[in-house]
């Protein structure tokens, strides 16, 4: 693989060029590795499941597991949500809320409280 005309970019796309905008690769969800309209052709590709350089690598518990896997992802697509790929630091961030919350027994104040707290410790 030559690297010289693209490298791996952490927002989904696989490769770039030189004006930075999505390059012809795509990637395998199972092995992670980079691949080609022409090994999407093969008979050894299954979207989210397998490719050519990993179909005969992984074990049927595997695929049965990327099945499930890209059976998930595609129902999140049709309900217009997310799975894999979405913006990290906003679930985080929507996680950590949430487990705010139920520490402080869903009462609002002691959460802005905390909050505020937080805001004078780390100085801002």
């Amino acid at each position: 693989m030559n690297y010289c005309y693209g490298e791996f970019g952490f927002d989904n796309r696989v490769s770039v060029n030189h004006s930075l905008e999505k390059g012809s690769y795509d990637q395998c969800h199972a092995c992670r590795l980079p691949i080609t309209g022409a090994d999407k052709q093969s008979e050894k590709y299954l979207q989210g499941i397998s490719c050519p350089h990993c179909f005969d690598k992984k074990t049927d518990a595997e695929r049965e597991r990327f099945k499930e896997r890209e059976k998930q992802v595609q129902l999140a697509k049709a309900r217009g949500a997310e799975h894999i790929g979405s913006a990290v630091e906003e679930v985080s961030k929507k996680h950590k809320t949430i487990k705010s919350h139920r520490m402080f027994g869903g009462q609002p104040h002691l959460l802005l409280e905390h909050l505020l707290t937080l805001d004078v410790l780390l100085d801002r």
